[in-house]
């Protein structure tokens, strides 16, 4: 195997492991309130218990949630 050919396939297997780290930091669980919550990047983004909603229900839940948990300035 040519030196070019193992660098690429190097390169492909680290990014692809970085890829795995960076999904297992940004993606986590979380106790907030008395409930586990899906993170992102340490975000709150959903209480667990809200998966059972219809898609459109929860987006809109997640997004009152965040306006509640967002300080008042910052929504300026």
């Amino acid at each position: 195997m040519e030196i070019f050919e193992r660098y690429k396939k190097n390169r492909t297997e680290n990014n692809h492991e970085e890829v795995v780290r960076n999904s297992q930091r940004l993606f986590q669980l979380k106790e907030y309130n008395g409930e586990i919550w899906l993170t992102y990047e340490n975000e709150l983004v959903c209480p667990c218990s809200m998966l059972k909603d219809e898609p459109v229900n929860a987006v809109c839940e997640m997004r009152k949630l965040y306006i509640e948990r967002t300080p008042k300035l910052q929504r300026l």
